[in-house]
């Protein structure tokens, strides 16, 4: 349908709305919030704004999962070796390079791709939650990874990485957008692609 005067009032779906409902045109501009189509489908999986389907909590924890394999399990790892840094051991150069591959690989990766790897691997993406847009850019893709730097702090970062990873788990588990915190600091939601 397109938004022209030339439309005759009614009831339609309307653009960007969620899948399943629909909208009065009154011949000229939308009235109202979005209503359910009697008899339609409903979703079986929550969706955004723009009718996109959230990835599941455990599509998410998938992810994170497979990012933190990445990340401290081979990155981490083959830096701190090469530095000669052993595991536990304080190393300004390893924290530094660690600081710089975290923002390639979480923001940089988000801004440019939509996610990290273990987000597309498993056929997830970022979206802008006003837009439902992906890549989503760099604000959000920056905002995404500050809890992710502010854990680097010296003696307070382990408590702040315990808040988030907790607050994070609550809310991806009770919060209808499945928003964790890095999604409330970046207004993103994830969807899945596949």
């Amino acid at each position: 349908m397109s938004e022209t005067p030339s439309t005759p009032a009614g009831w339609y779906p309307a653009p960007g709305d969620p899948a399943g409902t629909h909208r009065y045109w009154d011949g000229v501009a939308w009235q109202g919030e979005p209503q359910p189509i009697q008899g339609a489908a409903v979703p079986s999986s929550p969706m955004t704004p723009h009718g996109q389907t959230l990835a599941t909590a455990g599509q998410r924890i998938g992810a994170r999962l497979i990012d933190t394999v990445i990340v401290f399990g081979i990155v981490l790892a083959v830096i701190a070796a090469a530095l000669g840094s052993g595991f536990g051991e304080f190393n300004a150069g390893v924290l530094i390079l660690g600081i710089a591959f975290g923002f390639a690989y979480e923001a940089a990766m988000v801004a440019l791709k939509g996610g990290s790897l273990g987000k597309l691997i498993l056929g997830l993406a970022v979206v802008r939650e006003d837009t439902g847009e992906t890549p989503p850019g760099w604000e959000p893709g920056i905002k995404r990874w500050i809890p992710g730097l502010v854990g680097n702090i010296p003696f307070i970062g382990v408590l702040i990485s315990l808040v988030v990873f907790v607050l994070s788990l609550f809310w991806l588990f009770n919060d209808p957008k499945r928003q964790t915190v890095y999604d409330r600091i970046a207004k993103t939601m994830v969807i899945q692609t596949k």
